[in-house]
């Protein structure tokens, strides 16, 4: 088996301020065998004014062999030529307009190269092309562009292939530093096997792998912090298969802390909101990248039935092998798809709980705040008793208060006449007498029925608190 794992273009010119340094890998064969260099780092990147030197091999980037016979860019088996997106601009080339036109021109690439690179959402196109007054194809063209996410890329290919002499043309757009290494140490990697260049599909296939592991890697991100959340919110922590906690995070089950105290809700759901559009973002990548899988496969079917009548055993194996690679690949788009859609609903279901453990709290703050209203109109209504008793103490008092008033004038003679010479009357003692034990006796009646009233208010209150204290208990 094979080892495997007029264009539409935005003007601005390559001098100006913000363009990317362009990297480069390329092979050829000559009296010594296949033979490769490459500059993916920034020291041997490919200057934007030396970009005409590299694609006619002149100058410092010239090629001989050992008998000193110069190697022309037509007998170079594979060029690869790769620059970041434009910091400023998602919409125009990294590398200027001027340099993306010469690019393209060079290559021989596709006219619709630069609609297809500044899209949006997405696109994929392939062209088999016949030289004139010949029905068999003898070129073939392809392109495609992944849907921008900040999160997972902007990787764009355009490539034009050789059928006769199988010669492989690439451009990649929105490839940084780290992973145009990542693309060259394979490249590097698989030198022994020299058909294994010639497979027009090769570099695709990589690109196509390498947009799928960044996809699942955000998707994991996303998958690991929305499991934190759920351990947070103290609800259905995932990953549990007969007992068992999930490797990722050893975290105990919080069964006996629903919902901890000092949980943020609102933070929480604002959180899960934002896992929502980054689910969406996730979605639309796996939707297209099935698509694109889809659309790779049956592009390496139709090569691989140009090719079938070829005698070469090794590049039908790795053609085959390709293939299948794709599809390996396409599988995993569909299956991070279906693992989005569960996400999703996780997030909802998190989402309906954080939103219920909210209104849970408001009720409980709403009915504690009812339970200490009615203490305090008990309370109100008790006070207001003790002025109504007051009240009718005075009511009682205020008729013979009146009466003795009015009496109280013939206790006192303030002209007393000979011989009776006494101010007070002699019947004065009466009124004290009637007076004093009577206050006395309707002070202790009073003071004995509002101690009754007092006990049975405690008892009351109590009551109510233990019930309180019952349904705060029931609800932790």
């Amino acid at each position: 088996m094979s080892s495997f794992g007029g264009s539409l273009v935005p003007t601005r010119t390559g001098s100006e301020k913000g363009v990317e340094l362009l990297r480069y890998f390329e092979a050829w064969e000559d009296d010594s065998g296949l033979q490769i260099r490459s500059g993916s780092l920034r020291t041997s990147a490919v200057d934007p004014d030396e970009l005409e030197d590299w694609l006619d091999l002149r100058a410092r980037y010239e090629i001989s062999s050992r008998e000193k016979r110069s190697i022309a860019p037509v007998d170079m088996i594979l060029r690869v030529i790769a620059c970041d997106v434009d910091r400023y601009n998602l919409f125009q080339p990294g590398c200027g307009t001027d340099d993306f036109d010469s690019i393209v021109e060079a290559f021989d690439l596709h006219g619709t190269t630069g609609e297809v690179f500044w899209n949006n959402n997405g696109a994929f196109a392939r062209y088999f092309s016949s030289k004139p007054g010949s029905l068999e194809p003898s070129s073939f063209a392809l392109m495609f562009k992944v849907p921008n996410c900040v999160n997972i890329g902007y990787d764009a290919l355009s490539m034009s292939y050789d059928l006769k002499r199988r010669r492989s043309r690439v451009f990649l757009h929105g490839i940084g530093e780290t992973d145009f290494e990542t693309l060259a140490h394979y490249l590097r990697g698989v030198k022994d096997e020299k058909t294994l260049y010639l497979q027009p599909m090769l570099v695709a296939t990589h690109i196509f792998a390498g947009h799928r592991t960044s996809a699942e890697s955000f998707r994991t991100d996303v998958d690991d912090n929305l499991h934190a959340t759920e351990i947070d919110i103290g609800y259905a922590t995932p990953g549990f298969l007969r007992g068992r906690q999930p490797k990722r995070r050893a975290v105990p089950h919080p069964k006996n802390n629903f919902p901890p105290k000092d949980l943020d809700l609102e933070q929480i759901v604002r959180y899960l909101h934002s896992c929502l559009t980054e689910l969406a973002a996730v979605a639309l990548v796996a939707s297209d990248g099935t698509e694109l899988g889809l659309f790779l496969q049956k592009t390496a079917r139709e090569l691989d039935s140009f090719y079938s009548k070829t005698r070469d055993v090794d590049f039908l194996r790795h053609s085959k092998a390709v293939t299948q690679y794709i599809e390996a690949q396409t599988n995993l788009f569909s299956s991070m798809l279906a693992q989005t859609e569960l996400l999703d609903k996780r997030v909802h279901t998190d989402l309906d709980l954080s939103l219920n453990l909210t209104a849970q709290e408001e009720n409980r703050i709403s009915r504690a705040i009812a339970e200490e209203s009615f203490i305090v109109a008990l309370a109100t209504w008790r006070d207001s008793a003790a002025m109504r008793t007051i009240a009718y103490v005075t009511l009682i008092f205020l008729p013979p208060t009146f009466v003795a008033t009015l009496f109280s004038m013939t206790f006192f003679d303030w002209s007393p006449e000979p011989p009776n010479t006494r101010i007070i009357a002699k019947h004065f003692w009466i009124y004290w007498v009637v007076s004093v034990p009577l206050t006395v006796v309707v002070w202790i009646i009073w003071r004995l029925w509002w101690t009754r009233e007092e006990e049975s208010y405690r008892r009351e209150l109590l009551q109510l608190r233990q019930v309180k204290g019952r349904g705060v208990r029931g609800r932790s």
